[in-house]
């Protein structure tokens, strides 16, 4: 049709018309109230101004700045001068805006209570951010983070590393208190200590970490100190670190367990700490509970000491593996034999002595690139300590060994090295696993019942089995006799009144021959239940959480079944 009024816009022209008609509206509404946004007059109108060219000119009510007005109408140069006025955005700070409801956080802050800008409320969010990202304090310095920041709050005002800090210290010294209340609710809880040494700066520190079941029955973990351990640290130093820090938290009455590693100098601080903690108070099973050996630890001595059959050849993979990686031109050269060979492999890496599994995987990746170690020998002479094919094989071995694969009579002295360190610290009965098993409802009594008959003898089975039973319930009858203490008080408060009350009834204090018989019944009878609720417990067939394998499943939480 030539009709050009029936002529159809594209999509595009759409879009296009839709934009100019809603700029154009917004600035008819704007113009119609004095206080919003505006390109005008202070009458209202628009305040226009000839041009030497012929042009007209609009000023901005904010900031009287005269822009052109466009023949074909456009504003955009006009909102975006809008955007960028001063004057316009000290005006909106003034204006009265919306209430926000309160957002829900994690900190229990809340950023939108009135929709302004709060700039203290900044400050402690900032402080949150350093403290979960462990951002040095400077960070509020970077201008990149200035930028960021300005863009998305441009009231925002730049923070010092100065005021950063102080407002980290005020976030802990809250957050402390709140946990310094949880902890008083609490009657148990477990520590977990070690000693880390910064390579950065030298210097050894000391970290203490709590385990505890909160109020609400989850089972929580908080790092309760992080403080500078001098050389030596020895056992007496150790100890003085633990006590600080259950005093710190008032915790010092609480200690059920502590948890460190094998070094000898945290057994003179276990030893000492246990002496200290048992004038003050009763220890769960005399103690018997009360130092616990760090498993991964013992597990990785356990290794290290039956890798000591191939010492030497791990040393050589070892320096193979630093060699490489020391220079750039060294890791290229052997990446382009490995990739010549078509071996796939993620990358050399280097173990740490105190993770037997990292000692593992740098053996498993060396293993799967061993025909490019030789090759790269020819290509770099000063190359020397490339391990041999027999040497792999023994690695070999060892990578099926320690995946639990089949064994030949090679790693047979490696095996009776890791044997003997295991009988060491796990020949005897340990109590603390076996009666944490027996409390998981999976397990209970039998899980005990069925290991134990496999790790010892018939007679040693029997005998451990029975001292695990026997400290079973040792444990629950300790914590019987204090809830009973107690409660003691109002026990024997209304017992009191019960019998005032039944002897004033019948008018005299002598006992009548029914009250004699339920004197008799009291001596020869037991009050409720025969069975307690350990025995009851124990009866109860298990809870069945397995996966369709077979194996335990990871997800399950004991203490939801309570």
């Amino acid at each position: 049709m030539e009709n050009s009024n029936l002529i159809e816009n594209t999509p595009q022209e759409d879009e296009i018309m839709v934009e100019e008609n809603e700029v154009e509206k917004e600035v008819v509404d704007i113009n119609d109230d004095k206080d919003d946004n505006t390109i005008e007059g202070d009458d209202g109108e628009e305040d226009k101004e000839e041009g030497d060219d012929g042009t007209t000119k609009l000023q901005c009510i904010h900031c009287k700045t005269f822009l052109a007005k466009t023949p074909t109408g456009t504003t955009s140069h006009l909102w975006n001068h809008l955007k960028r006025c001063l004057q316009k955005k000290l005006h909106l700070k003034k204006q009265k805006t919306l209430q926000f409801q309160p957002v829900k956080s994690k900190f229990e802050m809340n950023p939108l209570s009135d929709g302004r800008y709060d700039h203290m409320k900044q400050r402690e969010a900032v402080a949150h951010w350093i403290l979960m990202g462990e951002q040095p304090f400077n960070a509020v310095e970077n201008d990149g983070y200035t930028f960021i920041m300005s863009m998305n709050q441009p009231q925002f005002e730049k923070i010092s590393r100065a005021t950063a800090k102080k407002d980290v210290i005020n976030v802990y010294n809250i957050e402390k208190k709140k946990m310094q209340l949880t902890l008083k609710d609490i009657n148990k809880i477990s520590l977990t200590t070690d000693i880390w040494k910064s390579k950065v700066q030298k210097i050894s520190y000391m970290c203490v970490t709590g385990h505890f079941v909160d109020s609400e029955w989850q089972l929580q973990k908080r790092l309760l100190s992080f403080i500078p351990l001098p050389p030596p640290h020895g056992g007496v130093d150790i100890y003085d670190g633990l006590i600080k820090c259950t005093k710190d938290w008032g915790i010092e009455h609480k200690v059920f367990t502590i948890s460190v590693d094998n070094a000898s100098n945290n057994d003179v601080a276990i030893r000492i700490a246990k002496e200290t903690f048992s004038r003050s108070r009763k220890l769960p099973l005399e103690g018997q509970l009360f130092y616990v050996r760090c498993t991964a630890h013992i597990l990785n001595l356990v290794v290290q000491d039956g890798l000591l059959a191939i010492k030497k050849i791990i040393e050589d993979v070892k320096n193979s593996v630093r060699f490489i990686n020391q220079s750039e031109s060294r890791l290229n050269k052997f990446s382009d034999v490995v990739h010549h060979l078509g071996i796939s492999v993620k990358r050399l890496i280097i173990d740490c002595p105190t993770r037997w599994n990292s000692t593992y995987e740098m053996l498993l990746e060396a293993y799967r690139v061993r025909d490019a170690f030789p090759i790269f020998q020819q290509r770099e002479p000063s190359y020397r300590c490339c391990p041999s094919i027999l040497d792999w094989m023994k690695v070999k071995d060892v990578v099926d060994i320690l995946e639990e694969n089949h064994v030949d009579e090679f790693i047979k002295v490696m095996i009776k090295k890791m044997k003997e360190k295991f009988d060491k610290y796990w020949g005897s009965c340990n109590l603390l696993m076996a009666i944490g098993a027996i409390l998981d409802p999976r397990f209970k009594m039998r899980l005990v019942d069925f290991a134990f008959h496999k790790i010892y003898n018939e007679i040693d089975a029997r005998a451990n089995i029975m001292k695990v039973r026997d400290a079973l319930y040792n444990l629950y009858f300790e914590y019987v006799e204090v809830d009973n203490a107690k409660s003691q008080k109002g026990t024997t408060s209304e017992r009191c009144s019960a019998t005032c009350t039944s002897s004033t009834s019948q008018g005299k204090l002598v006992p009548s021959g029914l009250s004699m018989f339920d004197e008799y019944l009291d001596t020869v009878e037991v009050n409720g239940p025969l069975k307690s609720e350990l025995d009851i417990y124990l009866d109860e067939g298990v809870v069945r959480s397995q996966d369709g394998d077979g194996a335990v499943s990871s997800e399950f939480d004991a203490l939801a079944c309570l």
